[in-house]
């Protein structure tokens, strides 16, 4: 007997590579499908009971602070989408919490993004 398959990558030419696991949170998955950009499309996965849920995209970095023009290359192809997942027990909520990080700028954060699972963005 074959497992029900829950998510698959939404690019056609499928990288194994390019599927990420963000986290772990309470038997749910967090996958970011990273096959056409870096922090491409987020989905909740509730292997248990074959559920999954896609995560409203999220700001790109650029978006959140700003691009730098003085440089020579674009700021865009040095930003790094960074993720975690999990859940806050006084709200019962799960939550994707999202990093801009700048390859450029170690150690520096300029916005965090939260983005919380039911609610309206």
């Amino acid at each position: 007997m074959r497992a029900p398959q829950l998510w698959r990558s939404a690019a056609k030419g499928r990288n194994s590579e390019a599927v990420q696991l963000v986290g772990t949170c309470n038997g749910l998955l967090c996958l970011c499908d990273d096959e056409e950009r870096a922090g491409g499309a987020l989905t909740v996965v509730n292997p248990a009971i074959g559920a999954k849920l896609p995560v409203p995209p999220l700001p790109c970095a650029e978006q959140l602070v700003g691009r730098n023009t003085t440089k020579k290359w674009s700021m865009t192809e040095a930003w790094h989408q960074a993720y975690s997942f999990a859940y806050h027990p006084t709200t019962e909520k799960h939550k994707v919490v999202h990093v801009p990080c700048s390859y450029e700028r170690v150690c520096e954060v300029d916005a965090v993004h939260v983005l919380t699972l039911g609610e309206a963005c």
